[in-house]
C-alpha cells in the first residue's frame, strides 16, 4: 500500500482536498499561527541582569570560521580586558572557563582594521576603541581566537582585566557562552547545517514618521516583538544568525545600537544591545550586510569579520567613492565575502547604499521604477557604484562563484530583488527580467547562472516569499520583519499581477498612530491577513540537510508559518519548488515535458479538479492532460498532445509550492512545480487510481483506487477498504485538515471514515 512515512516537520498552512470526478474539497485555514479571535501577542523576553556594573554591551560571537572567531564586548573601562575559552566537554562547560587564570587572552588594545580597502579615503577610523553611547563614553574589546578545531562547541568568559583579581563579567547564573565553530568544508556533506535570518532590527517605535502627529514608544521604550524574535534565536540552536541588514535605526550610529543601561527617545537609543534584544541570542554568531541605515565606519567596527574577508578575498573597508558616477562622492562602508560550512556556502554582499542627501544619491534619480522613481535612487546608486561589470564587488563575486562549484548556495543582501510593498518596491536594478536593460549582466543573472540558490533580503518592514515563474531567476525572502517599523503588503490588483509572474506569499502590517499595539493588517498569496503585529515581525530558520532546505518562518508570536521545503539538484539550482515540472521517476511521465494550459476543456471531458489554497482560483483537468486555469490560478504547465500510457484521472495542489500533480489511473504522476514524493506507476494495481489528495502539511500525497486502496507517500496510512466488498466502487478520497485522517467517497454516497469523524453520508 505505499510507503507509511511522513517527515517530522510540521508546516501549518492551508490544505485542501483535491479530489477526482471534479469532487470539491473542504479547507481550514493557515498561514498565521493563529485564527482566534484575539490578536496574537508577543513572546515574552527577561531582560539579561545580573552582569558586571562596567559591562555595556553583552559578548558576542562574529568573524566565524572553522578555527577561528572574533569576540566582542563593551565596558566602561579603557582597560582592554581579557577572555578563556574551553571544548565543551559531554555538553558542559569546564567550570575553569569562569575563573581568571594566566591562560587567558588579553585584548588587544585596537579593533581590526581594514581588509583590501579597494579606494582608500581619510585616515581609517575603524580600529578606535572608544566609542559614545548617548554621551557616554564606553570602550570595544574585540579577540581572536584561532587555534580551534572545525565542527566543535567552545565556551568563554570575559573579565574586566588581565591580571589576578579580575572578575567575570557575566551575571552568576550564566557565567559563560558558547558558540561552535564552522564545519568542514564538504560539497558532498549531508550533516545538517541549520541558520537563521532576520533584517531591519533595532526599533524601539511603533511608528516614527513625526509627519503623523509625533513619535510612538512602546511602553517603556522596548520593542516587545522584538524583544521576542532575539530570544526565539537565542534558543533555535542555530549555528549563526544571518543579518540583511538596517540592523539599527534611525541612523546605525553607536547611540542607535546602546548598551545594557541607557535608554531614550529621539535619538533613538540602545535599539541593538539594550538588556531585552541582541543580549536574549546568547551572542549568537553573525554576519552582518550593509543595509542603507548605517553606511558609517560604526558598521564595520561593531561586526568585525577580517578572517572570512581576507579568506574570501573580499572587502572590509571604508572606501572612497570620488564622483566617477552620479556625481556621487564620500567615504562609504563596503563589506562583501563568503564563507562555507559543510555543502553550504554563503555570500553576504553589499546592495545598498546611503539614504538622505543629493551627495550621498548624487544624480541617480531611480527611473526604471516607473511607478516612483523617487523610491528607488539609492538602487540606482547601489548599481552604478557595486553592479556595474567593472565594479570590484561585481568582478570579486565573479571570480568567486566560478571558484567554488557544487553544494548549496545563499546570498544574503539588504535591497530586495522582489518586493509586493509600495515605498520599498522590487530592485530593477538588480533583477533580471525585462525591467532591466542590463539584465544578462545582472547580480540576480550572476547568481542563478553559479548555482545560488535562493537570496535573503531586507528593506521592506514584511514577511515575503516570492518564487519566480521565469527560469534565471532567483528564488527570494523578504525578511524584514525583524524589529523596524512595519509596513503594509499590497493586495488587490498589485497582487493579482505579481502572482502572474512569481508565486508570491506575502505578510504586513500598518501600524496606528496612536497605539503601538494596534493596526491594520495586509496579504498578498497569504490565506489569513494579519490580526496582530506580532504575526509578521518574523524571522526564518533555514536548515539545510545534503540536498534539501527547508525554510521556517517564526514570528514574535511564537508561531511557525508558511513552511517551504526546497530540494537542490546535483548543478546546485532548486528543482523545489521553482517553475515548470519535476522530472517524476514514472512510467508515465514524459520526462518533464509540458505544454501551456488550455483557455477551456471540451464539455463532459473533465475528470478532475483542486482549488487554490485561499479559494483564490482553481484548476480543472481532463482526461488527456489538459489543463486549465480560473480565478488567481497560475498555469505551470500541462501534457497536451503528449501521449501518455493510462488517461488523467485527478489532480492535487500542492499547498507549499502552489502547483500540482496530475495521477493518471495507472497511480503515474506528473509534477508540475511541485516534488515528485512516488507513485504506482511501476506497479501492477488490482484496480485503477481514482484520485489523489495533497496531505495537510504538504509534504506527501496519497493515491486512492475504486475498491479504496490507499497508496501513501510522505504521507500517514491509517487504513483502507481495499479487502472489503463494497457495494459501489470508491470515486474519490478526501483528508480531515484537523486531524490529517481522511474519508473515501463510494459512487452512492457511502462514506468510509479512516482516523477521521463521521458527519453522515448520502448512501440510501
Amino acid at each position: 500500500m505505499g510507503t507509511m512515512t511522513r517527515r517530522s516537520d510540521r508546516r501549518q498552512g492551508v490544505f485542501g482536498l483535491r479530489v477526482t470526478i471534479a469532487t470539491v474539497a473542504t479547507f481550514v485555514g493557515l498561514g498565521l499561527p493563529s485564527v482566534a479571535a484575539a490578536a496574537d501577542t508577543p513572546l515574552g523576553a527577561t531582560p539579561y541582569s545580573g552582569f558586571d556594573p562596567s559591562l555595556t554591551r553583552a559578548p558576542y560571537v562574529t568573524d566565524l570560521t572553522q578555527t577561528s572567531a572574533y569576540v566582542t564586548w563593551a565596558t566602561t573601562s579603557s582597560s582592554p580586558g581579557s577572555m578563556k575559552v574551553a571544548p565543551m566537554i559531554n555538553g558542559t562547560c569546564p567550570a575553569s572557563v569562569p575563573v581568571w587564570s594566566s591562560s587567558a587572552i588579553a585584548a588587544p588594545d585596537s579593533l581590526p582594521g581594514p581588509v583590501n580597502q579597494v579606494s582608500p579615503g581619510p585616515p581609517d577610523t575603524m580600529t578606535g576603541r572608544q566609542f559614545t553611547v548617548n554621551g557616554t563614553s564606553e570602550f570595544q574589546s574585540s579577540v581572536n581566537l584561532t587555534g580551534l578545531t572545525p565542527g566543535t562547541s567552545y565556551c568563554y568568559s570575559v573579565f574586566s582585566g588581565n591580571a589576578p583579581g579580575s572578575n567575570d563579567l557575566l551575571p552568576v547564573s550564566s557565567p559563560d557562552q558558547q558558540f561552535s565553530t564552522l564545519d568542514p568544508v564538504d560539497a558532498a556533506s549531508t550533516t545538517p547545517i541549520t541558520f537563521d535570518v532576520l533584517a531591519d532590527t533595532g526599533e524601539n517605535y511603533a511608528y516614527t514618521s513625526s509627519s503623523a502627529g509625533g513619535d510612538v514608544s512602546y511602553p517603556g521604550q522596548v520593542n516587545p516583538n522584538q524583544a521576542s524574535l532575539f530570544r526565539q534565536i537565542g534558543l533555535s540552536g542555530a549555528d549563526f544568525l544571518l543579518n540583511a541588514g538596517d540592523t539599527a535605526y534611525s541612523g546605525g550610529n553607536q547611540s542607535n545600537y546602546g548598551d545594557l543601561e541607557q535608554t531614550g527617545t529621539q535619538p533613538e537609543v540602545s535599539n541593538v544591545f539594550g538588556p531585552s534584544y541582541f543580549p536574549q541570542t546568547g551572542g549568537i554568531p553573525s554576519f552582518a550586510a550593509d543595509g542603507n541605515h548605517g553606511q558609517n565606519v560604526t558598521t564595520l567596527r561593531v561586526w568585525p569579520t577580517p578572517a572570512t574577508t581576507t579568506a574570501s578575498g573580499g572587502t572590509y573597508a571604508m572606501n572612497a567613492y570620488t564622483n566617477q558616477v552620479d556625481g556621487i562622492g564620500g567615504n562609504y562602508p563596503d563589506n562583501w565575502y563568503a564563507f562555507s560550512t559543510g555543502n553550504v556556502r554563503v555570500y553576504v554582499l553589499d546592495a545598498a547604499w546611503a539614504d538622505g542627501t543629493s551627495a550621498g544619491i548624487g544624480s541617480a534619480t531611480g527611473s526604471l521604477c516607473t511607478a516612483n522613481p523617487s523610491y528607488c535612487r539609492g538602487y540606482q546608486a547601489d548599481y552604478d557604484e557595486h553592479w556595474r561589470t567593472s565594479s570590484p564587488e561585481y568582478q570579486w563575486l565573479k571570480e568567486d562563484l566560478a571558484a567554488h562549484s557544487g553544494g548549496v548556495k545563499f546570498a544574503v543582501f539588504h535591497y530586495p530583488l522582489r518586493s509586493d510593498n509600495a515605498t520599498q518596491p522590487s530592485d530593477p536594478y538588480l533583477q533580471n527580467s525585462s525591467a532591466n536593460p542590463n539584465a544578462s549582466t545582472s547580480l540576480e543573472a550572476l547568481l542563478t547562472s553559479n548555482g545560488v540558490v535562493m537570496a535573503f533580503n531586507g528593506h521592506a518592514h514584511t514577511y515575503q516569499r516570492i518564487v519566480p515563474k521565469q527560469q534565471g531567476q532567483l528564488v527570494s525572502y523578504v525578511v524584514g520583519g525583524g524589529g523596524g517599523v512595519l509596513e503594509p503588503v499590497q493586495s488587490g490588483a498589485t497582487c493579482a499581477a505579481a502572482q502572474k509572474s512569481a508565486s508570491v506569499y506575502a505578510i504586513g502590517w500598518s501600524p496606528s498612530h496612536s497605539d503601538p499595539n494596534a493596526g491594520t493588517g495586509s496579504a498578498c498569496g497569504a490565506p489569513q491577513v494579519p490580526t496582530s503585529a506580532a504575526d509578521v515581525f518574523s524571522f526564518l530558520q533555514v536548515t539545510v540537510s545534503g540536498s534539501s532546505v527547508t525554510v521556517t518562518p517564526t514570528n514574535a508570536a511564537g508561531g511557525t508559518f508558511d513552511q517551504q521545503t526546497y530540494t537542490v539538484n546535483p548543478s546546485t539550482t532548486i528543482t523545489t519548488p521553482p517553475p515548470g515540472p519535476v522530472p517524476p521517476n514514472s512510467q508515465s511521465s514524459p520526462a518533464g515535458t509540458t505544454t501551456s494550459c488550455a483557455n477551456h476543456l471540451p464539455s463532459g471531458a473533465v475528470v478532475g479538479a483542486a482549488a487554490l489554497t485561499g479559494g483564490s482560483g482553481y484548476y480543472e483537468v481532463d482526461a488527456q492532460g489538459d489543463v486549465a486555469a480560473f480565478g488567481g490560478a497560475v498555469c505551470f504547465g500541462a501534457l497536451t498532445g503528449i501521449r501518455l500510457n493510462k488517461p488523467i484521472v485527478g489532480m492535487a495542489a500542492d499547498p507549499a509550492t502552489g502547483g500540482y500533480w496530475l495521477v493518471a489511473s495507472d497511480g503515474g504522476i506528473f509534477t508540475f512545480h511541485a516534488p515528485f514524493y512516488g507513485s504506482t506507476g511501476a506497479e501492477r494495481l488490482n484496480k485503477p487510481i481514482v484520485g489523489m489528495a495533497a496531505v495537510a502539511d504538504g509534504s506527501g500525497y496519497r493515491l486512492v483506487a475504486s475498491d479504496g486502496g490507499i497508496f501513501t507517500f510522505h504521507a500517514p496510512f491509517f487504513g483502507s477498504t481495499g479487502a472489503e466488498a463494497l457495494n459501489r466502487p470508491v470515486i474519490a478520497g478526501m483528508n480531515d485538515n484537523s486531524g490529517n485522517g481522511y474519508w473515501l467517497v463510494a459512487s452512492d454516497g457511502g462514506i468510509f471514515t479512516f482516523h477521521a469523524p463521521f458527519y453522515g453520508s448520502a448512501a440510501g
